[in-house]
């Protein structure tokens, strides 16, 4: 019995480290297909549902520690390091979840088929994770095939949850070869294993996008400014950003530059020194910013941290803090485009990292602000407002991506909705340090690119910036910790694709497939029972 456990632990922990290793940033991408393999042979060896859950939960509980132990890497106090720590139960328990539906399915439905619902299951649960306020789509599988921008063409038809679904099938389907390796049906599902991956290749040679002749292209400056994001804010730290970034910029006047882009946060405001924008284009600091975009003639996309100001309660969201005058008061993350000769324009940050920037349904949990990271500026949860605003300046038509809003491709594709010809994505990985964070963060770039069609400028604080095409491929990338200004040209696109058309159509239809056969399931024992 205890080698038995014991065997079953080694099985979970070796499925957990090919997870890791499969993963940017050591990106072994192809460990990812038989990842779950050691996991599966323990489900294949009959175990009750109770230990199917605790083998799955340890395996995703070594992967997510394994892969994101950078969370930790930042100041923050006792309660805090125990928020992270419910992070890192939690997101396991998430995960094991289809592998504890599928062990009750399993042997309701005796047929070797069933293996095959693994990938529906999963694909339902991620695409259900991504619905709601704790949401976190970090470990989503599709996101780890990014190093690979050759092999995720198929993204502009199924977005990255096509990524997810190939990932457990090829785990299924390896799975099968090993356990009916010289068995009467080993050859079946050879020629269905190398089938589908034959198809995968052709699909992704015949989606390659062909050469661009940037015959509609731009010139584009990414400004990576290297600053501290721990640096204590005071009354004068808006006029001394503003400094830095006269600085960075006016070496491009005469460069023929049209765009620049700065990082997330990069205009970080706090109550002491408030970057006001109920009328923005009069706070002190846009109107110098304005005239920098008019001495090197191109418009200046930066991320701020800033504040809106409401007259009345009943008017402010649920963060309202009280100024003391009778009005209230509540922090955004968003991105705005400054340029001298038009207004400035706002997009806000709409999937805001939970418990980080904001509490989870804030409005029926307003008890838990207290127990928010103080990571931000706001000292209470980040507003959002849900709208879509395209940045339009000249032939120019920008969808702005705040860090953790590119880790939602479908809410990306209401850009292109929106007639977006290019995007950005700025990004301040900087508080977790030089981890793995950053680098995960910069490779799933190319799911957006990929899936959109869309050249992307991507802007971080301390690195990784870079340029990508819309093949996915990374260009003029940057290094860690170095203050630098990359200039490319990038490539305007109108054309729309399936994905940005039908969004997460492969999760609808997964999680009604997935519903029905349970549903199927649970009726026929329903009948079963009662015949007896």
């Amino acid at each position: 019995m205890k080698k038995k456990l014991n065997d079953n632990i080694f099985k979970c922990a070796l499925s957990g480290l090919l997870l890791i290793l499969g993963w940017p940033p050591f990106s072994l991408t192809p460990l990812l297909f038989v990842a779950l393999i050691p996991l599966m042979f323990i489900i294949y060896k009959k175990a009750s549902i109770k230990k199917v859950w605790a083998y799955s939960y340890l395996t995703f509980f070594i992967w997510t520690v394994g892969t994101m132990y950078w969370i930790a890497n930042t100041k923050i106090d006792l309660q805090g390091f125990i928020i992270i720590a419910i992070a890192w139960i939690l997101i396991p328990f998430f995960q094991s979840i289809p592998f504890l539906v599928f062990a009750w399915i399993r042997p309701r439905v005796n047929h070797a088929v069933v293996w095959y619902l693994l990938p529906l299951l999963w694909v339902s649960y991620e695409y259900l994770h991504s619905l709601w306020q704790f949401a976190f789509t970090w470990l989503h599988l599709g996101f780890g095939l990014s190093p690979m921008p050759w092999f995720i063409q198929f993204y502009e038809l199924t977005g990255y949850l096509g990524g997810s679904f190939i990932v457990v099938l090829f785990n299924v389907m390896f799975f099968n070869l090993i356990r009916e390796y010289r068995g009467n049906h080993f050859r079946r599902n050879l020629a269905i294993s190398a089938g589908t991956f034959a198809f995968l290749i052709v699909l992704n040679l015949l989606l390659q996008p062909s050469g661009s002749k940037k015959n509609n292209a731009i010139k584009a400056a990414v400004v990576q400014s290297n600053a501290n994001p721990y640096e204590v804010l005071d009354e004068n730290s808006l006029k001394r950003q503003v400094g830095t970034l006269q600085r960075l910029l006016l070496p491009l006047k005469g460069k023929g530059v049209d765009i620049v882009i700065l990082s997330e946060g990069y205009l970080r405001s706090s109550p002491l020194d408030p970057l006001i924008l109920n009328d923005v284009d009069e706070q002190p600091s846009i109107k110098e910013i304005k005239k920098i975009s008019k001495t090197i003639g191109a418009p200046i996309l930066v991320g701020f941290i800033g504040f809106k100001l409401f007259d009345h309660k009943d008017s402010a969201p649920a963060s309202a803090l009280p100024t003391g005058d009778g009005r209230y008061f509540s922090g955004y993350n968003g991105a705005m485009l400054v340029a001298h000769d038009q207004p400035s324009q706002v997009q806000m940050k709409n999937n805001l990292v939970p418990f980080m920037e904001r509490i989870p349904y804030l409005e029926q949990l307003s008890f838990f602000e207290k127990f928010k990271l103080s990571l931000n500026q706001a000292k209470n949860s980040y507003e959002k407002d849900d709208k879509i605003n395209i940045f339009k300046y000249k032939q120019m038509r920008i969808g702005t991506l705040i860090c953790l809003d590119a880790l939602f491709p479908a809410y990306a594709s209401h850009f292109i909705s929106s007639k977006a010809n290019i995007m950005a994505i700025i990004a301040n990985d900087s508080w977790a340090g030089k981890t793995s964070g950053y680098r995960q963060n910069a490779q799933y770039a190319s799911t957006i690119a990929t899936s959109l069609r869309r050249d992307v400028m991507r802007c971080a604080t301390t690195g990784k910036s870079m340029f990508v095409d819309r093949a996915g491929a990374k260009h003029k990338v940057t290094l860690w910790d170095e203050e630098v200004v990359v200039i490319d040209d990038v490539q305007l696109f109108e054309n729309d694709t399936f994905y940005s058309f039908g969004k997460d159509w492969l999760g609808l239809v997964s999680t009604i497939l997935s519903l029905t056969l349970f549903i199927g399931v649970l009726v026929r024992q329903r009948v079963q029972l009662t015949q007896k």
